[in-house]
């Protein structure tokens, strides 16, 4: 089966055969691994590969499908150690020549933005490719760091689970930090060429055919040329995530196939590419209606297949430099680690007003 195809009959296949193609994909990266060595050890890395740096364990919202409710505490350590950390991870994966994510917890609270300023100016010390940051947009609401910020960034991935400010709030369970009216302002600044929205398909929120289209119409209203769906990912028990949390996905969790078919059999939407990885899929669409149009991303995937992945020592996807200012192979911080992070007992104090994203944290049915 093939991990990438310009044919619209292959991704119709994988759909249909959704664990064959995920096992294409890890044939693929076995297959087509560069080996190469990291601290003097050797791996089978992807040539593509991309770092994450996860800059924060705390938000100012809590939604109960955060993919970051993992079964083990983020612990955070000072600016100090995090940065300076970061720097050696840095110099000692630079000729892997990765792209870069920084994500969160939330990476533009006030609380972190020396930290966030000093990751900035590592990546252009190095010259780290597509520098992205993913966020609620709590920060844009200030044009300084808007200007700011934009001379560093490739693009930026701004979370927006629906198109409506009040029922974005209970998807929140909290009050949305970017209103449509500040998310309009923003678009008009030159980082708004830059913005793509990510929508979490959620029951009784974007759930279907119809609240897509109404989504993408109020998305290209405000100037978005770039917007991405996404299901809820299937999550193997006995991994790094809560019982809460999995239950969380069983009752929020939307049919992917129901909605692609009628993706399918709509004339606004024109099929561009597909492509598969070792545990998600995604199609790449263009919306045109109106004399607008708007590339989309669906996308869907399944974290026992990550688990899978977890399991081979040395065969790398991708990096993530975690909280406690370790770096990893993996999302789960305990295990494939190259460096160790902080090995203080205590984490920092999260302030009470900000959500510490760990197992407790209460989860709703929102």
């Amino acid at each position: 089966m093939k991990t990438t195809s310009f044919m619209h009959e292959d991704a119709l296949i994988a759909r249909a055969n959704r664990n064959d193609a995920y096992s294409s994909g890890f044939d693929h990266l076995e297959y087509n691994a560069v080996r190469g060595a990291i601290d003097d050890k050797i791996y089978r890395m992807y040539w593509n590969i991309n770092l994450y740096v996860d800059i924060s364990s705390v938000c100012n919202c809590f939604c109960s499908f955060c993919i970051n409710c993992a079964a083990y505490e983020r612990k955070d350590t000072t600016d100090e150690f995090f940065v300076e950390n970061l720097e050696s991870a840095l110099q000692g994966i630079r000729h892997l020549d990765p792209s870069i994510q920084i994500v969160g917890g939330e990476p533009t609270l006030k609380r972190y933005r020396p930290r966030l300023q000093s990751i900035l100016d590592l990546v252009k010390k190095y010259r780290i490719r597509k520098p992205i940051i993913g966020t609620n947009g709590t920060g844009l609401v200030d044009p300084e760091f808007v200007d700011h910020v934009n001379g560093y960034l490739s693009h930026i991935n701004i979370s927006r689970h629906h198109y409506d400010d009040a029922t974005l709030n209970t998807i929140w369970v909290g009050k949305n930090p970017l209103s449509n009216k500040k998310l309009g302002a923003v678009l008009k600044t030159p980082l708004g060429e830059k913005v793509r929205l990510n929508c979490v398909l959620l029951k009784d929120a974007i759930d279907n055919h119809s609240e897509i289209v109404k989504y993408l119409e109020w998305a290209t209203s405000l100037g978005v040329k770039n917007v991405s769906f996404s299901t809820l990912s299937i999550l193997p028990e006995g991994y790094i995530y809560s019982d809460p949390y999995i239950d969380q996905v069983d009752i929020l969790g939307v049919p992917f196939d129901k909605i692609m078919r009628d993706i399918d059999n709509d004339e606004r939407f024109s099929f561009l590419k597909y492509h598969t990885g070792t545990h998600c899929m995604y199609e790449l669409w263009l919306y045109e209606h109106e004399g607008v149009s708007c590339t989309v991303v669906f996308a869907t995937s399944d974290n026992t297949f990550a688990q899978r992945l977890d399991e081979i020592p040395d065969l790398i996807e991708l990096l993530v430099y975690h909280t406690d200012g370790s770096l990893t192979a993996s999302w789960n911080r305990d295990i494939k680690q190259i460096r160790p992070g902080d090995t203080r007992e205590e984490p920092l104090e999260t302030p009470a007003q900000l959500v510490q994203i760990h197992p407790a944290s209460p989860l709703s049915t929102a």
